[in-house]
């Protein structure tokens, strides 16, 4: 319920449509901080260590996967994450972008497609 609030902040021409990467990105962060999910950016596997069957502490993206009950529990707590960010962008960008199962796949995607300044993107801000 939480994050349905948090999304109701982004407004609908506030939300990522291509050209707006900058602002946007700073309010998906603020968002995700607000719902303890920003370091969903950042890492693939949650920072706190469980616990195997044995006892030994999982600290491996290989321990996680092989334990399904601690993947599946790390799964779920990124889907948040994932829906905070389709609910951000424009319409036309969320077939694009709903693939990714994690947030910061999806994050990096984001960034390589939007973030970075290329020639293409120079030359269209400078016919704009």
């Amino acid at each position: 319920m939480a994050t349905k609030n948090r999304i109701g902040y982004i407004q609908s021409n506030d939300k990522l449509d291509g050209t707006n990467y900058d602002i946007c990105h700073l309010k998906v962060q603020f968002a995700l901080n607000d719902g303890d999910m920003l370091d969903l950016l950042t890492s693939s596997m949650p920072t706190l260590a469980d616990k195997d069957e044995q006892g030994r502490d999982i600290t491996t993206t290989e321990q996680y996967q092989e334990n399904p009950k601690v993947y599946q529990t790390w799964f779920k707590c990124g889907r948040p994450a994932c829906y905070t960010m389709l609910s951000c962008m424009q319409d036309d960008l969320l077939g694009e972008f709903e693939c990714f199962s994690t947030a910061k796949n999806m994050w990096l995607q984001l960034r390589i497609g939007f973030g970075q300044t290329s020639a293409t993107r120079l030359r269209t801000l400078q016919l704009k």
